[in-house]
Parts: C-alpha cells; sequence; structure tokens
C-alpha cells in the first residue's frame, strides 16, 4: 500500500492506481495500518448469468489491540451479506459507510498501539509512506501523527489488497488521503503621526500593528483542525518603548475581543530583565470564537500604542519582535516578525583655546528648527550620563549645559536639520557668533548603514547613529 498526501485534490484518485496528483507534499504524516479482514470474491449463478461479487470477511472474534474489529469499524452481524463460520461477510459499500459513522478516536487508538499486526510509516518529504510485504487482506490506515501546519484532519480509511478495479486486480494500491496545510505569517506595522515610521525622536507615541490571517480550511476528507492554543509576545529589546497598557486592543474577524474573558494581557519585564513583553493568550471562550469560524478567513490582529522612551541614552537601532505561537492539536508551530525604528543623536564636544576645563554649568546651548533661531526644541535631561538630553515633544527645558567633561549629548533624534545655538559660555571667552548647522541624512538602508551628517556644510563623523562635532571657544585677549 502506497499512501501519498499532498496539499491538494488528487483528481482521479480512486481506482487505487497510481496517479499523478498536483500541490504540495505533505511531509511529516504519521499512518498507522492494520489488517481487519479478509477479500473475497463471490460468484454466483443466476438464470444461467454469472456474476462476480467482492465482499470483506470480518472474524468475530478478531480484535486489534484488544479492541473488537467489529465494534472499532462500526459493523453489526445482523447487516452481513453472508456468513461462515465465525466469519461475517460485508459489501465493501457497508464496511466504508460503517467506518464513516465509527469513532475516529477509538480507531486511531487502537491502531496507535503495540500489537506485531500493526504497521506504521511517516510521510517524508515527497509525501509518501509505504506498506511493503503485506499479505492480501482488507486493512484499516488511520493516523497517528499530522505536521503542525495541518488545518484537516486525516480520517480512517479502507483499503482492499488486492484491490478489485472492475476487469483485474491491483495488487500494489495507491491510496490519496487528503490533508490540507498551512503555514501562518506575521506582520508587524509602526506609525507614527498616521505615517508609515521608520525614523522617530524621542517621546514620540507609536503605534503598533500585528496581524495575521488564518485562512479558510480547503476541502478534503477530515474536519477542519481546531486550535488549542493561539498566543503572541511582542518583545521589545532594551527597554526603549512604553507601552501604554490602556490602548491595546485585540480583534478577531474585526471584533473586538474582552480582556479577562477572551484572552490574557500580560505586561512587563523579560526572564533577563533587560527587555519588556507584552504576551496575549486566547483563552477557551477566545478559542471557541476563533475555531468556530474556520471555514472561512478570519484576521486576528492587535493594535497598541508606545512611547518612545526618553531617560535612556540609546541610538539608532530600535528593535521590537513578535512572535505568534500556536497549536492545532499537532504539535506547536509559529511566526515572526520584527519592526526595527531608528533613532540617532548627537554628540558635542566643547573646547577653550587655552586647554581650560569647562566649569560645572558655565557653557549652555539651545536647539532649534531653524536657521534664524526661532523654533526651539523642548528637551528633558537625562538621569546619565552627566549633561545628556532627549527630544521632548511638547514642554521641557529650553537649555542644555556642557558637562565637566566637555561633552553635551542629544540623543532620540531622527535625521533632519538642526541649528545649536550657543546660549552662554564661561566668562573670559566669546560665545559663537552663529548657530551651528547639523544636517542629518537618512540612509538607504539604515540597518547596516550609518546616517550622513554635515556640521556647517563638512561631513561629519558618525558612530553608531551618533553624530561627532568639535567646537571651541577663543579667550578673550583682554581678560
Amino acid at each position: 500500500i502506497v499512501v501519498t498526501v499532498h496539499n491538494t485534490d488528487p483528481g482521479t484518485a480512486g481506482s487505487g492506481a497510481e496517479v499523478q496528483p498536483g500541490g504540495d507534499p505533505v511531509q511529516g504524516v504519521g499512518v498507522n495500518a492494520a489488517k481487519v479482514g479478509t477479500v473475497a470474491e463471490v460468484t454466483t449463478t443466476e438464470n444461467g448469468s454469472v456474476s462476480a461479487q467482492v465482499l470483506f470477511g470480518i472474524d468475530t472474534s478478531g480484535t486489534v489491540n484488544g479492541t473488537s474489529i467489529l465494534t472499532l469499524l462500526g459493523l453489526d452481524q445482523d447487516s452481513a451479506a453472508a456468513r461462515k463460520g465465525t466469519v461475517c461477510y460485508f459489501s465493501p459499500e457497508a464496511v466504508m459507510a460503517a467506518v464513516e459513522k465509527s469513532s475516529q478516536t477509538a480507531i486511531e487508538t487502537a491502531l496507535d498501539g503495540t500489537e506485531p499486526g500493526i504497521a506504521k510509516a511517516v510521510t517524508g518529504a515527497d509525501g509518501v509512506a509505504r506498506f511493503d510485504s503485506l499479505s492480501s487482506g482488507l486493512y484499516l490506515l488511520a493516523k497517528s501523527q499530522l505536521p503542525a501546519e495541518a488545518t484537516t484532519d486525516l480520517v480512517p480509511f479502507l483499503v482492499s489488497l488486492p484491490m478489485y478495479a472492475g476487469d483485474h486486480w491491483e495488487t500494489t494500491v495507491y491510496a490519496y488521503p487528503k490533508v490540507r496545510t498551512e503555514t501562518l505569517t506575521l506582520t508587524k506595522h509602526a506609525q507614527v503621526d498616521n505615517g508609515d515610521a521608520t525614523y522617530v525622536n524621542s517621546g514620540k507615541t507609536i503605534t503598533y500593528t500585528l496581524s495575521t490571517t488564518i485562512p479558510a480550511t480547503g476541502s478534503g476528507q477530515g474536519s477542519a483542525q481546531e486550535f488549542t492554543d493561539f498566543s503572541l509576545t511582542d518583545t521589545n529589546t532594551a527597554k526603549t518603548l512604553n507601552l501604554e497598557e490602556s490602548t491595546v486592543e485585540v480583534l478577531l474577524g474585526g471584533s473586538l475581543l474582552t480582556n479577562g474573558t477572551d484572552y490574557t494581557l500580560s505586561y512587563g519585564d523579560s526572564q533577563e530583565g533587560t527587555d519588556s513583553v507584552l504576551a496575549v493568550t486566547l483563552t477557551e471562550a477566545g478559542l471557541k470564537k476563533l475555531n468556530d469560524n474556520l471555514s472561512q478567513a478570519q484576521t486576528f490582529a492587535i493594535t497598541y500604542q508606545a512611547v518612545l522612551a526618553t531617560d535612556v541614552s540609546f541610538s539608532r537601532s530600535l528593535i521590537n519582535r513578535a512572535v505568534l505561537s500556536y497549536d492545532r492539536g499537532n504539535g506547536t508551530a509559529s511566526a515572526e516578525a520584527q519592526e526595527t525604528l531608528y533613532t540617532y543623536g548627537i554628540d558635542l564636544t566643547k573646547t577653550l583655546s587655552d586647554q581650560r576645563g569647562i566649569a560645572e554649568n558655565s557653557v549652555s546651548f539651545g536647539l532649534f528648527k531653524d536657521k534664524s533661531c526661532s523654533e526651539q526644541i523642548p528637551v528633558g535631561t537625562l538621569s546619565s550620563p552627566s549633561k545628556a538630553y532627549w527630544l521632548a515633544q511638547t514642554a521641557g527645558s529650553t537649555e542644555m549645559y556642557v558637562g565637566t567633561d566637555g561633552h553635551l549629548r542629544i540623543y532620540g533624534v531622527k535625521p533632519g536639520t538642526y541649528y545649536l545655538k550657543e546660549l552662554a559660555t564661561m566668562n573670559g571667552y566669546t560665545a559663537l557668533t552663529h548657530p551651528i548647522e547639523i544636517v542629518i541624512s537618512a540612509p538607504a538602508d539604515p540597518a547596516f548603514q550609518e546616517p550622513a551628517a554635515a556640521v556647517n556644510g563638512v561631513p561629519a563623523s558618525v558612530a553608531q547613529g551618533v553624530v561627532s562635532l568639535t567646537v571651541e571657544n577663543t579667550r578673550n585677549p583682554w581678560v
């Protein structure tokens, strides 16, 4: 018996002969086979006309793994077409109709036993499982396992060996049970100010959408494989986002699910404490809503808002990785999606012409959007390192001080043109008369390239997303 499982209908299959099914082969389908009866050709003569009929003989005392074969097949002795000793003979139509109504679970359990007479095979990469060196008879086959991506079940079926094909007997019988498979995919999308986000300023609110489409279950012999687990985790690397839990919405088929009833929601630090993790898991009630509609395509989506962290000295890549994990009773499968945003920084080094050190809170700058320095950008102060700031979105300080180490650091800066104006300097030194123009240009591929930067039209050094520049104050000659 050659069992071939493809992710498509096998077309002209049914005669026991070999065909060439289209579609993709399904690997990892376990099939068990047990001989449950005999195949007999009964010849009758009526009014001089000879006719042949195939009957299946089932021994009333026969068992598979301790279970009565008649009970397993759902047959009643009274419906037998003939009987000889302990063997009842049934028409193929009667046996197949009974198996369709019998308990699939009972058949799979019995055929998953350890009796020597039970043959076991698993489909390979070609979708084929072979059972060789079999004696003639009636065989019952049932699944022992399905791949995690299976969306439809494989129901028990019968194979007559050999199989009567109208005018001849097929001694190698080809069976083509149907199993549909579908691998779910996950997408993640970020928006800022109603536009697609790639580059962001610190303190900015980002709207994330994670979604997957559960395709409609394809046609097949078996029923849809229902989900037994469905959960999604979204990991914010290095805690660069502050999620607003009240904004989390979970939708199935466009309808809002209820937190605590249809799903559980948790948000907190990862086990290592280095990242933050959002986790949504469907409850039994949520799974029922999902499983009740498997005959049609359904979209599962999560939306939430998060604010790009402020009191953090980060730059360049802000990585968020989401994982969808699901189980249809065949083992866990998963899908991943990653959304990476980018933000940059500025590191100004202040020097004095006579090499003196910078006094505490003596040299200050303001950051502006325009060359005339009329539109000042508010900033927030980082707790560490000293004299480091982040771009605030509305209110904040307007003055930034150079540290005693000579550095002024600004984080959470997206590509654009900025102007640094010196507001105050140390006594005895000349302040800069013109603002410093800093232009940060987005790279073609931010994942692998640094942004280009220019300071007053001259290319500047950029490392790990931070633009470096050095300015010097000259000492007044009359002081």
